[in-house]
């Protein structure tokens, strides 16, 4: 069987997905990397523009892409929004800190969506960004969903976020002496060409980003999507550390574990959760 054949078996929402992203890597071969989308979106990409009901939001993981995100956004009742980082295209630089990043995501949000109530989520590093962009989105909330991640320990210990700021500043002090002294001893050339790809940059960036956050409190309801290994492990706190931050915090169990939840078949059990949480909130 060909993929043109695979490909016609697929219902017409999968094949627009399947067409897009096959332009995009025609385009990527044909041009170099891909500029960002037209229309004044960008960090905001549509995954599903059909449905009813509010969209839904969910901001991306430590890797900064929403692709992970496409198959729970087929088996939504609603259109379904990915938000990825900045500095996964050519000539963007990574955000530094996820207040920075929150306010980037929500005036790309308001562009694209002018008008609230806004349904956020978030999967493992975006459930902390997605937290940070509800506490500046406030009343214009909707349902803030949280997918398979703790809460950081930096909630209950605020301290832990100075020292690890210190240790990521002396990081980058020590690369670039390192990277000085290795140039004024003719042993590197000057750094031109070689640069970290986009996705390095913004797992990097993240990485520091997270170790140095301290979490907003938030007094809105939170739905907790707790993987089946979750479940067992924080069974004595169903919170996982939420509970220090927000005041409303409604444990969501699910199947799979933290990194096969968004493919078959525990995805649909993701969506059907998510659907019944997001038709609670609404009704």
């Amino acid at each position: 069987m060909t993929v043109d054949d695979r490909v016609g078996g697929l219902s017409e929402e999968k094949r627009r997905l399947f067409e897009k992203l096959k332009q995009g890597k025609e385009q990527k071969r044909a041009t170099g990397p891909i500029p960002p989308p037209a229309g004044g979106e960008g960090c905001v990409v549509s995954l599903k523009s059909e449905g009813k009901g509010i969209p839904f939001v969910c901001v991306h993981a430590i890797t900064g892409s929403v692709f992970p995100y496409h198959k729970l956004a087929l088996r939504m009742d609603r259109p379904f929004y990915g938000i990825q980082a900045h500095g996964l295209l050519e000539d963007e630089e990574p955000r530094k800190t996820l207040p920075e990043m929150a306010e980037a995501y929500v005036q790309d949000l308001k562009r694209h969506l002018p008008e609230g109530p806004y349904h956020l989520g978030g999967y493992s590093f975006g459930g902390w960004v997605a937290l940070e962009m509800a506490s500046l989105l406030k009343e214009e909330m909707g349902a803030l969903a949280v997918f398979g991640v703790p809460m950081t320990a930096t909630a209950s210990m605020p301290q832990l976020a100075e020292h690890f700021d210190y240790m990521a500043r002396y990081a980058d002090d020590w690369q670039r002496l390192a990277t000085h002294t290795a140039m004024a001893e003719g042993k590197v050339a000057p750094p031109q060409a070689e640069k970290p790809s986009g996705m390095s940059q913004v797992i990097w960036a993240n990485g520091w980003a997270q170790a140095r956050w301290v979490p907003p409190k938030w007094a809105g309801r939170v739905d907790l999507f707790l993987t089946s290994e979750q479940t067992h492990l924080f069974a004595q706190e169903r919170t996982m550390g939420w509970g220090a931050v927000c005041e409303d915090v409604r444990p969501v169990d699910i199947k799979g574990n933290h990194l096969n939840l968004f493919e078959e078949p525990q995805v649909q059990d993701l969506a059907d959760a998510l659907n019944r949480v997001l038709d609670e909130v609404e009704a």
